[in-house]
């Protein structure tokens, strides 16, 4: 599974108005399914049609809240030039309890040719 972007003020994990670090996580199927055996259905859809493409989920930093989320890679004009994620040097993990520990450093955000 891989980290490339950082939210960290998410209020999207919560039911009320608290805001969460959280992180954007992009999973092959088989990851995905280890996650959530059952694809969300806007997951199942894109793995019909675009099965290449990664699945990805928010995902809060202990690791103990999973949102599935569309393929679409957060840009500055979905939040009106304000965008709030943080590209972050590339992080690979092999399970969601290695979150709490991550060492996130700050990159520089370069468009992955893989998802052109």
């Amino acid at each position: 599974m891989l980290i490339r972007l950082r939210w960290p003020n998410c209020p999207l994990l919560t039911s009320d108005d608290t805001r969460v670090p959280a992180y954007f996580l992009e999973c092959t199927e088989p990851e995905a399914r280890a996650l959530m055996p059952h694809l969300h259905p806007l997951h199942a859809a894109q793995a019909e049609h675009q099965p290449r493409w990664p699945l990805f989920f928010l995902v809060d930093v202990p690791g103990t809240r999973l949102e599935p989320v569309e393929r679409v890679l957060p840009y500055s004009g979905m939040w009106n030039s304000d965008n709030p994620f943080q590209a972050l040097e590339h992080m690979t993990v092999t399970a969601i309890a290695q979150l709490p520990w991550l060492q996130p450093m700050l990159g520089q955000w370069h468009w992955p040719a893989e998802l052109a």
